[in-house]
């Protein structure tokens, strides 16, 4: 069944033809080529003055209806009582020309027709054509003998044939759109119950996540404190030392995993904002890759000359890191991590390239993913999979984006490690911490590995909100 606004719509559209209809009654009337015979013509216009007196009352019922809380019997019983009117009236006309044989006012049974296949479908076209149909006949009938016009049975039933087709293709179209209405109708009603039972699951998962995580931090806050403690203030052999090292890191590692989630959740629901500043992107890299170098062990070979952005440096330095972190965990220990930053199209890109077994093409995009690995990555190795969903999503927050390429050899023809044509710089960690140069080849050359890339403009006015 068709909505009440669209029932209400289409008899408003009802009422203009029915108006339509009074002017052209009225101007037939007025101006038919021929004469009537003796008191037709004043029959003829009080059908019309009738006619006009109830579309008066029907246009009023409408808009009454329009604007009150009325049932859909209601605005049935208007319909019918439409359909009931017109009907008559074309009936009417039918008869009151009469008298001549060539008119073609019977097509008004046809529109009347049209009109109850639309409220009725199939059953309401064919009877209200079946009624017309026998008035019609009946019409001939009586004009034949009161006129003394020759009935011609062939053009009665030629006429009325038409009218029936009419009828039935029009309620045959009525009922067909009445189905697929009703398919889609039902197909929106599953459809609105799954986005709710959707929206619910959202948020029983934003609530679990956030109970989860703060249950959670207060115990890994205490194994942690504890930790520190006994490995700083109490007297421990090496070996226990090396433990303690080892609940506190992977305690905080944990603690990063939450923290990771709630920031997913959170921006999930566009309820992590902005607070961007002018900021040295290259030294934000710098200090990241040298805390990597130290904590990890491994050669990280780093471009960042100082370069300009505009960035909430607390969420840029998330990205990186977690770049950073990937980099490390799914590559081998005996290979290098390339980090490069430069200015590119108005806004900072930076580069983290591996060696690592790289991304398949056909998971490019699938790979930012939340909960998605690489489908070369060793289901042994620790991770969950939201790192670049991370790295993505907070990339998107600035107006930027993330992606990932093939990796590619950066040293040139003469062993000198370069990226894009700009000379490199080594960190390695080093007996005080602090890098030193390398310009040893990669030996990295097989040319496979992956180079994930983030580039954030440098638009500040409102790009968090793209």
């Amino acid at each position: 069944m068709s909505s009440d606004r669209e029932l209400m719509g289409a008899e408003g559209a009802k009422v203009g033809l029915r108006w339509f209809a009074v002017a052209f009654a009225c101007a037939q009337t007025a101006t038919y080529y021929t004469d009537f015979p003796t008191g037709v013509e004043p029959v003829a216009w009080i059908a019309n003055a009738a006619f006009a007196v109830a579309v008066v009352g029907l246009t009023v019922a409408w808009a009454w209806q329009r604007r009150r809380p009325f049932t859909r019997e209601g605005r049935g019983t208007l319909g019918l009582v439409g359909l009931m009117v017109d009907g008559s009236f074309a009936a009417a006309l039918c008869w009151i020309y009469a008298f001549d044989p060539t008119t073609a006012i019977f097509v008004t049974m046809y529109v009347v027709a049209v009109e109850a296949a639309w409220r009725y479908a199939l059953r309401g076209a064919v009877v209200t054509m079946l009624v017309l149909g026998a008035s019609y006949a009946a019409r001939d009938a009586w004009a034949t003998d009161h006129y003394g016009i020759d009935m011609v049975a062939a053009s009665i039933t030629f006429r009325i044939g038409i009218g029936m087709l009419i009828a039935v293709v029009a309620g045959l179209m009525a009922e067909r759109a009445r189905t697929e209405h009703a398919r889609l109708e039902h197909a929106l009603a599953a459809e609105r119950e799954a986005a709710k039972a959707l929206r619910s699951l959202d948020e029983l998962r934003s609530t679990f996540l956030s109970a989860v995580s703060h249950e959670l931090r207060t115990p890994l806050t205490s194994i942690m404190g504890f930790s520190l403690t006994l490995r700083d203030r109490t007297k421990v052999d090496d070996d226990q030392v090396a433990m303690l090292d080892h609940v506190v890191e992977q305690a905080a590692r944990l603690e990063r995993l939450l923290e990771d989630l709630l920031e997913i959740e959170r921006l999930g629901r566009g309820a992590v904002g902005l607070h961007r500043e002018r900021a040295d992107v290259g030294a934000l890299v710098t200090g990241l890759a040298l805390a990597h170098a130290r904590s990890s062990g491994r050669r990280l070979r780093i471009d960042a000359p100082p370069t300009d952005g505009w960035v909430d440096c607390g969420k840029f330095e998330r990205v990186v890191d977690n770049l950073l972190a990937n980099a490390i965990k799914y590559s081998p220990d005996t290979t290098e991590v390339r980090v490069v930053v430069r200015r590119e199209r108005s806004g900072v890109l930076v580069c983290v390239d591996d060696d690592g077994p790289g991304v398949p093409e056909s998971m490019r995009d699938s790979i930012f993913a939340p909960f998605e690995r690489g489908a070369l990555t060793s289901q042994a190795q620790p991770g969950t999979g939201i790192g670049l969903s991370l790295v993505d999503r907070l990339a998107r927050l600035h107006g930027g984006r993330a992606w990932v390429e093939d990796g590619a050899p950066h040293v040139d023809a003469a062993g000198q490690p370069r990226h894009d044509g700009q000379p490199g710089r080594d960190a390695k960690p080093h007996h005080d911490g602090q890098p030193h140069r390398d310009v040893q080849r990669s030996g990295r050359g097989s040319g496979h590995g992956a180079s994930f890339r983030v580039w954030i403009p440098d638009d500040r006015e409102g790009a968090s909100a793209r």
